[in-house]
């Protein structure tokens, strides 16, 4: 067999890989974009489909179909539960090596993948992901368990350089317009949903509060320096994500009533007194970071009164005049989308509503928006028809 997945399932394994759950595979080189071939079968059919080596051993269908890249249209694939796309114009070594004649799609094609697939905001959040210290669970990316200190797989200025090269791919666009807001060396799922408020546009129900730098080790490069979650670039203003699970404190309540709790209790408490310690040595060193909370994130205006406070910080240390993003930050407007925003992307059953409603809005303005492109269309057609080719030249094109 030879095949080449894509999209959300190159994006499930390369999750797998990284969380260690697929163990005899090993990541090989680069290569082009290989034509499919169900060998030693006649054709594609289920069974010929042998990926149980990914972990993907369940039956195909609608609900959780196989993504699969081929080099020419004629090459598609037509068994029940397969998605295919056609590549023609991507760059050399789109695709990476994982054995038994697999190749899946490389970490920067993913992300151009999903600006089709994934609503901004998401697509931007998967980017951090992508370039950051951990991953998802490839099986439930929202609420399922997060693998910590990984290695990246890519670089926002590979991504960059990719993108550079891909031409007529399904909503690249988007993937473009993302590419700005995209920061490398987040450690935390919960750290790069905070980095990602930070540096979006007020109009894009973000803070806009500048570049930031993510776990930039302050002091000494030594063992024992300590590194703030964000640092406001150009400033001395920071911050530093501290969550239950950060603490350890749901292990504390796992072990209640056990003969686990008093070392459950234990090693939370080290966990606190360490956090203290590296606050107390980041303000020796002339560094306000400031603290933020579970509850600053899941409580409504928590964390616009932890960005004020940023703000008045920034401008103290720094004179900058910052009125624009602090009349942003108090307008009813903002603040409603701003927290909808943020809620849409945290784990749990509230953001996945709010999630789905803000893609069916975005579906709904896309559509409305193809909808006149289709009638400009067409009314230039018949106005070109009558006034000649100047007219005609004045088609609008939009790139599906």
């Amino acid at each position: 067999m030879q095949l080449a997945l894509s999209g959300l399932t190159a994006l499930r394994v390369w999750r797998a890989i990284r969380a260690g759950k697929l163990p005899g595979v090993r990541v090989g080189a680069r290569v082009d974009l290989p034509a499919p071939d169900p060998a030693p079968s006649s054709r594609w059919t289920q069974k010929a489909f042998d990926l149980a080596f990914l972990g993907i051993d369940e039956p195909l269908d609608q609900k959780r179909s196989l993504h699969i890249a081929v080099p020419d249209a004629k090459l598609r694939i037509r068994t029940r539960g397969t998605v295919c796309s056609v590549f023609t114009r991507i760059p050399a070594g789109s695709f990476v090596d994982v054995g038994h004649g697999v190749a899946i799609a490389c970490p920067e094609l993913v992300f151009a993948e999903m600006g089709a697939a994934m609503s901004r905001p998401v697509q931007l959040l998967l980017g951090y992901e992508l370039c950051g210290g951990y991953s998802r669970d490839d099986v439930d990316p929202r609420e399922g368990e997060i693998t910590y200190s990984v290695d990246p797989l890519t670089t926002p200025e590979a991504i960059d350089a990719y993108l550079e090269g891909c031409r007529h791919m399904p909503q690249i666009w988007q993937s473009r317009e993302a590419l700005p807001y995209l920061l490398g060396n987040a450690w935390s799922p919960i750290e790069a949903i905070i980095a990602q408020m930070i540096v979006l546009d007020p109009c894009e129900s973000g803070y806009g509060l500048g570049e930031i730098e993510l776990n930039r080790r302050v002091g000494a490069a030594k063992k024992g320096s300590r590194v703030p979650d964000i640092l406001f670039a150009g400033t001395h203003v920071g911050l530093n994500y501290d969550g239950g699970v950060h603490f350890g404190l749901e292990n504390v309540v796992a072990a209640a009533g056990t003969e686990g709790e008093r070392a459950a209790i234990a090693a939370a408490r080290a966990k606190i007194v360490g956090d203290k310690r590296r606050d107390r040595e980041l303000l020796a060193n002339g560094n306000a970071v400031l603290p933020v909370t579970s509850e600053d994130l899941y409580e409504p205006g928590g964390l616009d009164v932890v960005m004020g406070q940023v703000i008045t910080l920034i401008e103290r240390e720094t004179g900058r005049n910052l009125s624009s993003q602090k009349k942003w930050l108090a307008a009813p407007g903002a603040i409603k989308w701003r927290q909808q925003l943020l809620w849409s992307l945290l784990p749990g059953e509230r953001g996945a509503r709010l999630l789905q409603e803000i893609a069916a809005k975005d579906k709904q303005a896309l559509e409305r928006y193809r909808r006149v492109v289709r009638e400009a269309n067409e009314w230039f057609r018949q106005v070109g028809s009558q006034r000649g080719p100047g007219i005609k030249a004045a088609v609008i094109r939009f790139d599906r």
